[in-house]
């Protein structure tokens, strides 16, 4: 680094790109113009390497070894939730063909210095969430990206339990009025209409 340059944090780390690949819109468009494109060149511009598995490492000797593409969602097409010999068949056909995939993605994730994690809320994954839990367990950072998620009825549920937290703090005071003996105190719960 030369004299005049900015320092740089992110220079030589490594980061692995988390979040669904699955119930996309389309996968092609997803690989060639989806998020980890853009966080892939805003990353690399201050020389981070980034693992993106949408384009795995090759593996010498194994040259397709756990690729996706857009025809992998043929292969998920086949699972079954079938509980007979045949349903069996198909869930482990399909787990034997996904596995290369996933120790892919989990080798990125155990050999980069952290993630960013993208995990809408409207799209199912199991990966990502896999991903995320192997990072933390090394004690790596995860930058957690997700659309604001907007609970109605938390507030209500808020509302709910403060009334009931009240009433109850209302009702012990009630039982124990007998024990403040100071007018002043009094005053207060009767204000309050606790005591008569």
């Amino acid at each position: 680094m030369g004299r005049m340059e900015k320092p740089n944090l992110l220079r030589n780390a490594r980061v692995y790109l988390s979040g669904p690949m699955d119930f996309v819109a389309s996968r092609e468009a997803e690989k060639k113009f989806g998020w980890r494109n853009r966080v892939s060149e805003f990353l690399q511009e201050f020389g981070v390497t980034v693992f993106d598995p949408w384009f795995k490492p090759e593996i010498q000797g194994l040259k397709e070894y756990g690729r996706e593409d857009e025809t992998t969602a043929k292969v998920r097409a086949q699972w079954s939730f079938d509980p007979s010999e045949k349903g069996a068949n198909a869930r482990a056909s399909c787990a034997d063909h996904f596995w290369p995939a996933l120790h892919m993605d989990l080798r990125m994730v155990d050999t980069s210095d952290f993630i960013v994690a993208y995990v809408p809320t409207n799209v199912y994954s199991v990966g990502t969430p896999h991903e995320i839990i192997l990072c933390r367990s090394e004690r790596k950072p995860v930058l957690f990206v997700s659309p604001p998620v907007k609970f109605p009825a938390l507030a209500r549920l808020q509302d709910h339990l403060a009334k009931r937290a009240i009433a109850k703090v209302l009702g012990c005071l009630r039982i124990s009025k007998c024990r403040f003996r100071s007018k002043k105190t009094r005053t207060v719960l009767r204000a309050f209409g606790i005591c008569r």
